[in-house]
């Protein structure tokens, strides 16, 4: 089994286990490098486990983990390709991080309720909020989650911090006996607080999309559909205005 750390040459070098020890920039950084015109096809290879060429994919291997972890290609070319009693192999050490090209499964997500100064927004109703008047912003916060979803399902990896900033906000507290509420949205703030969720770990963003995904999937349908039609009646209100 592969320890949380590797030892070549007298250097030691860590070895992620998790997701809660891949940060969403490194994450994202991960995923360019396997989806990379370059690497498309091996990464492919591997996930569904048909290999056609060894040489090369053995040459994949090395490149990722020294991608992942920083250890050097000249030292890596010098480790065993299996492992053998306590001296390590390049294809367990590559097995072991493989998690990294599989979204994990989570069966009871739990979100953090608070990261810093931000906090989780499940308690919004997006369904609601956007059938029930269809004001400016909640149009466009129903939107934005919509399109990052869509891009999300595209492997668009890049769109996870933007998620992360609408589904947490800080909260704002009116006046001196007013109530602290949570921010309402604003896709300028959502774009200029984004990278700061790029140092959080994966396993508290896939917890958090998780439990989103479950929580507002039936809503999110509800609310692609509502935004296909309120878009339908505006143009056929205005066409109705002008006449035509």
């Amino acid at each position: 089994m592969i320890k949380a750390t590797a030892t070549i040459n007298e250097k030691t070098y860590k070895i992620p286990m998790s997701y809660k020890e891949i940060t969403l920039d490194k994450f994202k950084a991960i995923q360019d490098f396997l989806y990379s015109d370059h690497n498309k096809e091996r990464t492919e290879q591997i996930v569904n486990s048909k290999v056609t060429d060894e040489e090369d994919m053995l040459n994949f291997m090395i490149e990722f983990i020294n991608y992942v972890t920083d250890i050097p290609l000249k030292e890596l070319k010098l480790v065993r390709r299996f492992s053998k009693d306590d001296e390590l192999g390049i294809e367990d050490l590559f097995y072991a991080m493989t998690f990294l090209f599989a979204v994990p499964i989570i069966e009871n997500p739990t979100p953090a309720e608070t990261l810093g100064d931000y906090h989780f927004i499940d308690k919004i109703d997006l369904n609601q909020a956007i059938l029930k008047d269809l004001n400016f912003i909640e149009y466009t916060e129903a939107n934005s989650v919509i399109r990052a979803f869509n891009n999300l399902e595209k492997g668009k990896y890049e769109y996870l911090n933007m998620l992360m900033g609408i589904m947490y906000r800080p909260k704002i507290k009116k006046g001196w006996f007013g109530k602290a509420l949570i921010e309402e949205y604003d896709s300028e703030k959502v774009k200029e607080r984004a990278k700061e969720f790029d140092s959080l770990d994966m396993h508290t963003v896939w917890n958090c999309l998780f439990f989103f995904t479950q929580l507002k999937t039936k809503s999110l349908q509800s609310i692609s559909k509502s935004l296909e039609e309120e878009v339908v009646k505006v143009q056929q209100d205005y066409q109705d205005k002008i006449g035509i």
